[in-house]
């Protein structure tokens, strides 16, 4: 078991107490039981951490593996993963990685990136590249909780925590890795700021954009892209996504692009409310299937359909299912353009949402899926 030492984002620093270790194991790997006093001890240190801006480095690995603290909605500390050093099979803080068919950037995009604010489509373009590369685009059922009517990841550490996928992309002649801020990277290190200007990228969600500035979910500090300076994918309310150049005061210094989430529990990408309401019944159904039924299906949401593409492809083994999702009135393709599109998949199984009735809509979806016990 490796030792953990407190890293204050440059170099490792003085080694945990052991007592301090087993509470962390206890609280946050799966073989350990916390007790009361155990969970106290995880959240006092996490706290001290997070008001330190520290991160907490595990010697598991040969060149450490990075671990951040990260307050959730309901106040409580837990642990992120970094993910580009993986921590040792035999170590308690070792996680399987994002399976590689779920991490694969998309092939018509060019292997390096160069960012052009006043190009909003190159812009998107980069955020999809980032989506896909993360597999924030794909969710199995085995990933997904359910909470009454909502749906969110298991482990929302592991899903936010795939973000580090992405450090590898190069976007400007640089790795993302050596000029962002996201979920699991602070602001305030002056050693990320290596961008034109003394800039760097931030990749990360908003739950808002207003006239003001977008809010992010980073413990409660903002950073501020006047409204007029993101241009939103799709107008409807976040969260959402959010690319943009940032200074060391978390302002931004050019234009941004936004692209909605399903939720803030689950950042699969979304096209418009319909959009996100159709994602969010699939990922009931997902947790049904599996609970009810022990099918593990695997939903994807098309980024950018375009062509014959779907909206949403479901799959399970060898068996798959396009769904296009006929919108309201007046917003988008019609029923026609639908028909064609799905006309234009010969041999390739279909459903169509267009059925108000959520119930109604659900029973037929789940007897096409039934079929592949």
């Amino acid at each position: 078991m490796g030792i953990l030492y407190q890293h204050d984002r440059v170099s490792r620093g003085k080694p945990l107490s052991a007592s301090v270790r087993d509470a962390l194991i206890a609280s946050f790997c799966v073989e350990g039981v916390a007790t009361p006093a155990a969970w106290a001890t995880a959240q006092e240190l996490l706290r001290f951490l997070r008001d330190s801006e520290a991160w907490l480095d595990c010697d598991c690995a040969a060149d450490g593996s990075l671990i951040s603290p990260r307050q959730t909605h309901s106040g409580q500390m837990t642990l992120v993963r970094h993910g580009r050093t993986p921590h040792a099979e035999a170590c308690p803080f070792f996680r399987l990685r994002v399976p590689s068919e779920l991490s694969v950037a998309p092939g018509d995009l060019p292997d390096e990136l160069i960012l052009d604010e006043t190009d909003p489509q190159g812009m998107t373009d980069a955020l999809r590249r980032i989506i896909k590369t993360c597999g924030f685009d794909t969710v199995r059922a085995d990933e997904l909780k359910a909470l009454g009517t909502q749906v969110l990841a298991s482990d929302l550490g592991q899903h936010y925590g795939r973000i580090d996928l992405a450090g590898e992309i190069r976007i400007d002649g640089k790795p993302l890795h050596e000029r962002w801020v996201t979920h699991v990277r602070g602001l305030s290190s002056p050693r990320l700021h290596t961008g034109p200007g003394g800039t760097c990228l931030f990749v990360g969600i908003a739950n808002e954009i207003d006239a003001e500035l977008v809010r992010t979910q980073r413990d409660g500090k903002s950073f501020r892209f006047p409204q007029h300076g993101v241009q939103r994918r799709a107008p409807i309310e976040g969260p959402y996504w959010v690319l943009g150049r940032v200074d060391e005061r978390g302002t931004a210094v050019g234009p941004g692009v936004a692209w909605p989430v399903m939720s803030g529990g689950l950042l699969l990408p979304v096209e418009s409310e319909r959009h996100r309401e159709t994602a969010r019944l699939l990922c009931r159904q997902l947790v049904y299937w599996r609970e009810k039924h022990g099918l593990d299906v695997t939903l994807q949401v098309v980024l950018s359909p375009d062509g014959g593409a779907p909206d949403f492809w479901l799959r399970c083994g060898d068996q798959e299912l396009a769904i296009d999702l006929v919108p309201m009135p007046g917003h988008g393709r019609s029923r026609e353009e639908i028909a064609e599109r799905v006309a234009s998949r010969p041999g390739v199984s279909s459903f169509i949402r267009d059925d108000e009735d959520p119930d109604e809509w659900r029973r037929q979806l789940t007897g096409r899926v039934l079929r592949w016990k």
